[in-house]
Parts: structure tokens; C-alpha cells; sequence
């Protein structure tokens, strides 16, 4: 779990971030909050309600408890869910796509486990045979977005304004004055 900690040991974390007619420009301070590592009695309940997923996840809860990412006010962009709240984030997962027909989903959306969302899109993060997909409210595809979990997190704190940008741009941040709506485009 290198990569979220030499992420989030970066303590001057800012988003560069424009407009979507490129007309205005934004720098927001970031900041990100880890939950502390997991013991093992939590790592028995990681076990139990995510079932053979669970072992692809255990090094990441043992680092740390869920966290979110890229925060800035009331903005969060990446948030990976405490074990905690795991149960009702697969629920409001599932929930999202009850009215399809089993045969029109995914094999990772009939038998994956989310444990992550870009915060408040209805995008969840799942983990499906050791691989990780984007089950996007949108349509979306069964393309995988890391063939491990470390794969994933290396993808999504390597370049953070390009990995919220390609999971459908759905973080947007404020300048406190007016409702512009502001894409991060670098970190710097």
C-alpha cells in the first residue's frame, strides 16, 4: 500500500481545475483522511460479507480503514468505504441496477463486491476475481481498471485529476462565491 501512503504523505495536495468552457480557472487545497488499519476482528467481518473477495482486499483494510481522497470542502473524490459501511454501499450498489435482467449484467456486477465510489456519482469501484471494474451508472462496460488492487490504487494516485476525469468527471469543485462548476485537470 506504498502508493496511498506516498500520496497522502504529499501535504501541499492542490488541484489545478478550469470551467467546462475553459473560461475560468480554480486552485482548491486538497487534503485526504485515512481510516486507521484494521485489526483482524474486522478483517473476520471484511471475510464474511465479502466473501472470496475479501482476500484481494485484506491488505488494503490493513492499512488502513477506508479513506477519502481529494477533499476539499464538501468535495471528495475518490472514497474508499470502511468495512463499516461496506454492507449498505454493496446495497445501494446492487440497488442501482435491480431493474436489468440477470443476463443483460456483467459477470463482475452479478457476483463482484464494491469497496470504493467516485463520492456521490453512483459509481462504485468492484472487486471481482482479484480485478477491479467501474460499475457506471451511465452503461459503462466490464473494461477492468486494475488487474489487482494495487494495480488500481497505482492508477488512481498516479495521476489523480486524470483518473477522476476518466471515470466520468463527476468531481467537481466550488469556489465558495458562485455554482461554477470546476474539473480538476493536474494535481500540483
Amino acid at each position: 500500500m506504498k502508493v496511498i501512503f506516498d500520496y497522502v504523505s504529499n501535504k501541499n495536495q492542490k488541484f489545478y481545475c478550469r470551467d467546462n468552457k475553459k473560461e475560468k480557472e480554480l486552485t482548491v487545497v486538497l487534503k485526504n483522511e485515512l481510516g486507521k488499519p484494521c485489526d483482524n476482528k474486522a478483517i473476520k467481518t471484511l471475510e464474511k460479507i465479502a466473501g472470496t473477495e475479501s482476500i484481494y482486499l485484506q491488505n488494503l483494510y490493513q492499512f488502513c480503514d477506508g479513506g477519502d481522497f481529494q477533499l476539499n470542502n464538501k468535495t471528495i473524490g475518490l472514497r474508499i468505504v470502511s468495512i463499516e459501511n461496506l454492507e449498505s454501499l454493496n446495497e445501494e450498489w446492487k440497488e442501482s441496477f435491480s431493474y436489468y435482467e440477470e443476463e443483460d449484467l456483467y459477470d463482475f456486477q452479478k457476483n463482484g463486491f464494491a469497496f470504493a465510489e467516485i463520492y456521490q456519482s453512483g459509481n462504485y469501484f468492484v472487486m471481482y476475481n482479484g480485478k477491479v471494474f467501474y460499475s457506471d451508472h451511465d452503461g459503462g462496460d466490464d473494461t477492468k481498471w486494475g488487474n489487482s488492487i494495487e494495480d488500481f490504487l497505482n492508477i488512481a494516485f498516479s495521476d489523480p485529476a486524470k483518473f477522476l476525469y476518466d471515470a466520468g468527471c463527476y468531481t467537481r469543485y466550488y469556489d465558495g462565491k458562485s455554482d461554477i462548476q470546476y474539473i480538476p485537470e493536474k494535481l500540483i
